[in-house]
């Protein structure tokens, strides 16, 4: 259906903002009712945020029926959440920023391919270093157009935000993404379901954080002092090296981010490191033996 759906665009929703379901071309609508009518999308009601923003739902569906990442770790055997035996999955979220090119620069130089998880709205705030994403021989993948937690969305909505940030990485490249990853892992049955049905998105998950993103641009962190990881720059490097040091099976994908200087850095200098101690260095798309980097590619 993916394919089917390509048609160049002009015309963007608002920036950060979860798209308005009414700018949905009319394929797309069509190719979302097609997939509930035939009952791949699961008949299950978006969550509800609290404050803190942790997702619930109505007592009637049971854990299974959910299928949350976020409330049980649930992982569909259609998900990717581990890399093979030996293998280190390099990734960023979030870009691109005015931040990246340096990273852009030094996967160039290493000649090491990254997947790139893009959220749509900055690939319009920043369209140069977008291209030099895609010109560094990254996979370009899908972080959403909004970054909102995708449970609490309804279908409509769900579908703008994946496919507005596949829709512009196609019209500026001509590519059609197949990977996408939810903001902070918030997905379930339903929202995982739009993606691989209607756009042939295959879902990203991890199995270690480092909580990179904490650290600002002058080093301090901005997370709370629960998070033992991320107070500090010496704490992200410390729990990297407890991975290059650990065990190499199952292989691992680890968050990292690309919009502040010390995450960055803190790859930059690990990066060697991962060689030394004999992991293989992949981007998704070389180790996804279903998908390559792109649908159409």
């Amino acid at each position: 259906t993916h394919k089917k759906l390509a048609a160049r665009q002009s015309k963007y929703p608002e920036i950060l903002k979860i798209p308005d379901p009414s700018l949905l071309p009319s394929a797309w609508k069509d190719a979302l009712k097609e997939a509930v009518d035939a009952g791949k999308i699961p008949d299950i009601s978006p969550s509800t945020l609290d404050s803190n923003g942790n997702p619930s739902y109505p007592s009637k569906y049971s854990t299974k029926d959910i299928g949350s990442w976020t409330l049980s770790k649930y992982i569909d055997e259609t998900d990717i959440s581990q890399a093979p035996d030996g293998v280190w999955a390099i990734g960023f979220d979030d870009g691109p920023t005015d931040l990246s090119p340096p990273l852009y620069k030094f996967l160039e130089e290493q000649k090491q391919a990254a997947t790139h998880f893009l959220i749509g709205s900055n690939i319009v705030s920043y369209p140069n270093e977008f291209m030099q994403a895609n010109s560094s021989g990254g996979q370009l993948a899908v972080h959403t157009w909004s970054h909102k937690l995708q449970t609490a969305s309804t279908n409509e909505q769900v579908l703008g935000d994946l496919a507005w940030t596949m829709q512009i990485i196609y019209d500026r490249t001509g590519r059609i993404p197949n990977l996408w990853r939810p903001p902070q892992g918030d997905v379930d049955n339903r929202v995982r379901a739009i993606a691989t049905e209607v756009l042939g998105l295959r879902c990203v998950l991890w199995q270690a954080d480092a909580n990179d993103w904490c650290l600002d641009e002058n080093f301090k962190s901005e997370c709370p002092a629960s998070n033992e990881i991320g107070q500090s720059y010496d704490s992200v490097v410390k729990y990297v090296n407890q991975h290059i040091n650990g065990p190499q099976s199952p292989g691992l994908v680890i968050l990292a981010h690309e919009i502040h200087t010390p995450s960055i850095q803190i790859f930059q200098h690990y990066y060697p490191r991962l060689k030394s101690h004999g992991w293989k260095t992949l981007a998704v798309g070389e180790f996804d033996n279903q998908g390559g980097f792109y649908a159409n590619a």
